[in-house]
């Protein structure tokens, strides 16, 4: 799905992808959970934030089929949730953050291929050219 190489350099996108990672465990296993600004806000920043660590990491391992990359990232929304049950006293597991993870993680997948089609659309390939 990802190409060998997108606009940067393949260690930029797996500096990319590891800090969003890093976040996005850290953001989940913080002892008090983020502060609601508007209506739902915690499930808005699960779906931007899976899909842009699942298109992330898409971008970072290239050769990692996409199906393998969603299920990695729903692992990881299931085991951050069951982490927040077991291990933080004021957070719990949420069924409905799960399915927002997975929300993201779709959204993703079809943004990086919607944007991969695209720059194939505007920037054609120099192979293209010669044939």
């Amino acid at each position: 799905m990802a190409p060998e190489r997108f606009l940067f350099p393949l260690a930029v996108w797996r500096f990319l992808a590891v800090l969003s990672l890093v976040i996005i465990v850290w953001a989940g296993f913080r002892p008090d959970p983020i502060p609601q600004y508007v209506h739902h806000f915690d499930k808005w920043l699960h779906a931007f934030a899976f899909a842009g660590v699942t298109a992330l990491t898409l971008l970072a391992l290239p050769r990692l089929h996409w199906l393998w990359t969603g299920a990695l990232m729903l692992v990881l929304g299931f085991l951050i949730e069951v982490g927040q049950d077991f291990f933080l006293p004021r957070r719990t597991f949420d069924w409905e953050d799960l399915a927002v993870d997975a929300i993201g993680v779709v959204a993703g997948l079809l943004a990086l291929q919607l944007l991969l089609v695209l720059k194939n659309l505007v920037i054609p390939q120099a192979s293209d050219k010669l044939s």
